[in-house]
């Protein structure tokens, strides 16, 4: 009856191990690519959880797939501001508290210059998710929806 436990100890400890692997992994650049699931839409995102990986984002990028984007975790609530500097193509922001969609921006265009647009979230967050324009409204993402990361 041990020996039952410990296989089935082992296999819990495989199949953990497994699921982990498969859902997160490494992007060239070192970034830790992760999902996200918010009401209908799946994405693929890279993980920005540093200062560095923070303050980069997607500048100097030509394009992001179809469903794809750029999740940036926080370790404390504040409200958060993004610009749209260095960034080549149009964006969606999400801004995530609590795991729940609290806000969003639509189309910010990309911008040179020192005269720069600052979106601000709406209140606190400790997440927000850029993906390519128009992907929150064509998956009808909205305030209040559930936001599930590495499902």
């Amino acid at each position: 009856m041990k020996r039952f436990f410990v296989v089935v100890g082992l296999f819990v400890i495989f199949l953990i191990v497994s699921v982990l692997f498969v859902s997160v992994r490494e992007t060239k650049e070192g970034l830790t690519v992760s999902k996200v699931k918010i009401g209908l839409a799946a994405f693929d995102v890279e993980v920005a959880d540093t200062a560095f990986l923070q303050t980069k984002g997607l500048s100097g990028r030509e394009s992001l797939p179809k469903n794809y984007g750029m999740l940036f975790i926080f370790d404390d609530l504040q409200k958060r501001s993004f610009w749209m500097k260095d960034v080549q193509f149009p964006l969606d922001f999400v801004w995530i508290r609590d795991n729940k969609v609290v806000g969003m921006v639509y189309g910010a265009e990309p911008e040179v210059g020192d005269n720069l647009t600052i979106y601000e979230s709406p209140e606190l967050v400790d997440m927000v998710l850029e993906v390519n324009a128009g992907e929150l409204t064509n998956y009808g993402i909205k305030i209040g929806d559930a936001v599930i990361i590495n499902f």
